[in-house]
């Protein structure tokens, strides 16, 4: 595959740039030079979220249950080889992380050092998907303490209920992380 340039981009009001270039998978990727930092903060972000439940494929409807991206995104550091991502990117010094919103899913991390091992490490575990019946069974008992988690926060509660009134029937209803049903729900067939 032949190389392909960046595109530049400037900011003048805030004094900055960034270089982007989209990749023939549809991914864009964005490069914003930093010469005084370092360390080195590496994204992907998928425009998957938990709206992302209802889809057509070749004519036919096919829904998912609420809180189905942000299981998708515990589920990945589970990699193919049995291996955890996280623990991977800690040994190659990095800190990392994920998060789900409404319409998409970001995995990240930060790292001084092993730039290019972290990021294949990024584009391995993304780009694949390990579905056991123990780590799903693992996966829902750690996501059920976290909607517990945020039923306990009083702001995230009552963020939660404002949108369930506001937007009744909707994506918007459920809890990003879904609800202790559709949890329950979840298998490989899911």
């Amino acid at each position: 595959m032949a190389a392909t340039r960046l595109k530049r981009r400037k900011f003048p009001t805030i004094n900055e740039e960034f270089y982007y270039n989209q990749l023939e998978n549809g991914m864009t990727v964005f490069l914003i030079p930093k010469e005084s930092f370092k360390e080195t903060l590496a994204v992907m972000s998928s425009r998957f979220g938990s709206f992302d439940t209802n889809f057509t494929v070749d004519g036919k409807k096919k829904s998912y249950l609420a809180g189905i991206a942000h299981f998708l995104e515990h589920q990945l550091f589970e990699m193919n080889n049995q291996k955890d991502a996280a623990y991977e990117f800690t040994k190659l010094g990095a800190e990392s992380n994920a998060y789900t919103t409404f319409d998409k899913t970001i995995y990240y991390f930060s790292t001084a050092d092993n730039i290019k091992k972290n990021l294949d490490l990024l584009q391995e575990f993304t780009s694949q998907i390990n579905f056991t019946d123990m780590s799903i069974e693992k996966e829902k008992k750690i996501i059920t303490q976290e909607l517990n988690m945020y039923q306990d926060d009083s702001d995230d509660y009552l963020y939660q209920v404002i949108l369930s009134k506001l937007y009744p029937q909707t994506s918007l209803a459920e809890d990003i992380t879904g609800n202790k049903d559709s949890i329950d729900k979840l298998t490989k067939i899911t």
